[in-house]
This record gives structure tokens, C-alpha cells and sequence, in this order.
């Protein structure tokens, strides 16, 4: 999980796995740390290593990657205005 120590508006984000994931995932956000909004879950489906995701401007405080099978190497995630 992200922390980014207040509440700021996100356009887009992206993760960078170790390599090619097929594991299931749930990308959620926050901003209270509490209450999280699912933005985006896998649908057993391979991704590259790069995953982009569009968050129209949303404020929020917390983004949060959840592997709910088995873990994945997350090398990199970027957050954008």
C-alpha cells in the first residue's frame, strides 16, 4: 500500500511487476485508509510486466495492490496528476 501522506487528486498510475503476472489482483484507493474504493481487478488474465490505469483526477490518500491467491513482485509504482 501507498501511502502519500495527504489527500491528493490522481489522473493515472502505473505498477511495474518483476515480470509477466497472471496472479490475481484488486487495485483499490483511499482516502481515509478505512474505506477502499475497488478500481480495478484482474479477470485471470495474463498483464505484461506494466500495468496503466486511468483514475480520472480521484483524491485520494491510499493505493493499495491486493494478491489474493500468492504475492507478486511489484518492482515500481508510479503515481500521476
Amino acid at each position: 500500500m501507498v501511502d502519500l501522506e495527504g489527500s491528493k487528486p490522481v489522473n493515472r498510475g502505473e505498477l511495474f511487476f518483476e515480470e509477466v503476472n497472471s496472479k490475481p489482483y484488486e487495485i483499490s484507493i483511499s482516502s481515509n485508509g478505512v474505506d477502499f474504493e475497488v478500481i480495478a481487478v484482474s479477470k485471470d488474465r495474463a498483464v505484461n510486466s506494466f500495468l496503466d490505469i486511468s483514475l480520472g483526477g480521484k483524491s485520494l490518500r491510499y493505493f493499495r495492490v491486493l494478491f489474493p491467491e500468492e504475492a507478486a513482485a511489484i518492482i515500481k509504482i508510479k503515481l500521476f496528476n
